[in-house]
């Protein structure tokens, strides 16, 4: 079994990576485990002792699943078996960040790993919401009766009764403060301890370079880089950035990786452990790490500060960056507009059955929050191979909770100022997002990123165009077919990642890849089980 957790057929299985808990904590009352980290005292270290899993059982015993209010922060699932009650709780972190699926009919299961459960009908508006945004909304999976856990929920199980509950608890912020840069030290140094080696992940951008300067073991970090190498294509602008960058901040050492185009047996091996429609899961490139660290610290999530995960890739856009304005939430009708990644005609290249039941308005609320477009739906459901641990300051929740509602956070203004008090060394060096090094001015800052903004989410790009993909083939209603034929006649998916690159720098480059990862999942996955058959040949 996987790593992760598993409530299979009645049986409950905790496999953990034993990075952080180490194993489980049992008595003939109860059972516990948990999947990745969580911190309920001081700082990471209460989740490298099962003192923690001890006291997690007196919180229950006193507190009842309300415990998980005391938890201030981490990224993981919580797994309680009551043996007395004969109740099983699932919880996820406020984030959900690591997904975990369960059945909404039949048998109640859960499990980390989607293909441990008995899919048996076809959500068409969750796979019509992940070609049309890139990702699925909510709980959806590309299963009707599988569903997966909600951020910041609790799935309480009877398990003599037969009978589910899932409903949310509210994190309270453990410290109340609008001083940000205190807010960030915290999170910081809640996740350091001396008893881990830990690798930071440093690309040529301002997040990963804030979270170093606040880092409080500077010599001990391994600064790693990644690049591409496509069919002999380097991109490495992060490299030249990160290897400038780091001439004068004292690290242990600067790894460079190169990614390259997966392979088909790679693709498989991906395609077999991972749910494919899952945010970020299936890439086109592999890397081969060259550490043997497995804690790496990451600058995702930045936008917490910057701000903008309160902006919508509309003509609203353009209302909040001048005038500063938040919009917390907008009618589904400019949500569609503002996330779509699709090209108008897109039905043109579905193959027959996809295009049969495709949704072109796969939206089912009257109004939708914009920042938890990203938090919730966007970013949720990126996970490894549980094989390494993601530690993420700007995920702290205290951060989260207390900055989520300041004014000053929309178009950079807090972040700007937060960056400028950091020394010379790491404002000298410019960073992909921006045009200019960091001691320049914010608003000529923001107007760079601005205008390679509009570039990239404004400028219409057409995809019949010769060098575009209706160039590259005949007939457009045969393109699904063609990406798999193509992947499977290659050595390498270097043919589909041409394909796909060729309009990668306007609004649906990634469009064709989702397209080609759900053209290969009905070909190798769904035609092959046979309850969901009759499905797909009516």
């Amino acid at each position: 079994m996987k790593i992760g957790l598993h409530y299979l057929n009645g049986n409950l299985e905790i496999n953990l990576n034993k990075i952080f808990f180490k194993d489980i904590y049992e008595t003939s009352n109860i059972e516990i485990g948990v999947d990745g980290f969580l911190i309920l005292n001081k700082n990471i270290e209460d989740s490298l002792t099962e003192k923690t899993l001890e006291q997690i059982h007196n919180l229950y015993n006193k507190h009842g699943i309300h415990l998980v209010e005391k938890i201030k922060t981490g990224r993981f699932n919580l797994v309680i078996l009551d043996k007395i009650k004969k109740k099983l709780f699932l919880v996820s972190d406020y984030f959900g960040k690591i997904p975990v699926y369960y059945t909404d009919d039949g048998e109640f299961q859960f499990s980390s790993n989607i293909k441990n459960l008995p899919g048996n009908s076809i959500d068409w508006v969750g796979l019509s919401q992940y070609l049309k945004y890139s990702f699925m909304l909510g709980d959806r999976t590309q299963y009707g009766n599988i569903k997966v856990s909600p951020p910041h929920s609790v799935m309480e199980y009877d398990i003599k009764n037969k009978k589910k509950k899932l409903y949310s608890y509210k994190a309270k912020p453990s410290v109340a403060t609008d001083d940000v840069e205190k807010l960030f030290k915290q999170a910081c140094n809640r996740l350091y301890t001396d008893k881990l080696d830990y690798v930071i992940s440093l690309s040529g951008g301002i997040d990963s370079r804030f979270v170093l300067y606040h880092w409080k073991n500077k010599k001990d970090l391994i600064a790693t880089t990644g690049y591409l190498d496509a069919e002999g294509e380097l991109i490495d602008e992060d490299v030249q950035i990160a290897k400038k960058f780091l001439e004068n901040i004292d690290v242990k050492k600067h790894v460079i990786n190169k990614s390259v185009i997966m392979n088909v047996n790679q693709l498989n091996e991906k395609l077999d452990k991972y749910n494919p429609f899952d945010v970020k899961k299936i890439k086109r490139n592999v890397t081969k790490p060259t550490f043997d660290r497995n804690v790496i610290l990451g600058g995702h999530n930045g936008p917490v500060l910057s701000g903008e995960y309160m902006l919508l890739r509309h003509r609203l856009f353009i209302l909040t960056l001048l005038t500063g304005h938040q919009f917390k939430t907008v009618s589904a009708s400019i949500y569609n507009k503002g996330i779509s990644k699709t090209p108008d005609d897109v039905k043109e290249y579905m193959s027959e059955f996809v295009r049969k039941n495709f949704i072109s308005f796969p939206l089912d609320k009257d109004r939708y929050n914009v920042e938890h477009y990203h938090l919730f739906n966007k970013i949720r459901r990126i996970t490894d191979d549980r094989k390494t641990e993601l530690l993420e300051p700007f995920s702290d929740w205290d951060v989260y909770l207390n900055c989520k509602n300041l004014k000053n956070r929309v178009n950079n203004k807090i972040y700007y100022n937060l960056i400028q008090k950091m020394p010379r060394e790491y404002k000298e060096v410019r960073v992909t997002r921006y045009s200019y090094p960091l001691i320049y001015p914010r608003r000529l800052q923001y107007l760079s990123m601005i205008i390679k903004d509009v570039k990239r989410n404004f400028v219409k790009q057409d995809i019949n165009k010769k060098e575009g993909i209706g160039g590259l083939i005949e007939k457009k209603s045969d393109l699904m077919e063609y990406m798999v034929k193509t992947i499977e006649e290659a050595d390498t998916c270097s043919k589909i990642g041409s394909l796909t690159n060729k309009v990668s720098g306007g609004k649906y480059g990634q469009f064709f890849y989702l397209l080609f990862i759900l053209s290969y999942w009905f070909k190798n996955e769904v035609q092959n089980m046979d309850v969901l058959k009759n499905e797909i040949s009516d």
